[in-house]
């Protein structure tokens, strides 16, 4: 098994764009019989961002990481977006990491992989 799509809620589009392109993503619209939208493929892995409908469609409580060659840089670019940080670059075990919120309120992590220095002891024999 593996993931190959993650779908979000945005009340902004192209604020999204913006954001989203600072992470390396390439969008592109797409309207396949729903409402216009923003794709961008990578890895055989799909990342759509769609309007937001309503209230009830808010995808705000997802929590994205995405690994980066240098996680200050990504951070700052982040931030002039229009992101707000929730967690201050910071060394872990598996390497440098923040978290950015978008402004729908979708948290992003950003971490420059390291090797890590001890096992994770949720999956100490897969993850490493």
């Amino acid at each position: 098994m593996k993931l190959s799509l993650v779908t979000l809620r945005s009340r902004d589009l192209e604020a999204s764009v913006r954001f989203y392109s600072c992470l390396g993503l390439e969008f592109v619209r797409h309207d396949h019989g729903g409402p216009e939208h923003l794709c961008a493929e990578f890895d055989d892995f799909v990342f759509e961002i769609y309007p937001l409908r309503d209230a009830a469609s808010v995808s705000s409580g997802v929590r994205l990481g995405f690994d980066v060659d240098d996680a200050d840089a990504t951070v700052r670019r982040l931030l002039d977006a229009g992101g707000t940080l929730e967690r201050a670059l910071s060394p872990s075990q598996f390497g440098l990491r923040a978290v950015v919120r978008d402004f729908d309120g979708h948290a992003v992590e950003v971490r420059e992989a390291r090797a890590p220095t001890t096992l994770n002891p949720h999956c100490p024999n897969e993850c490493g």
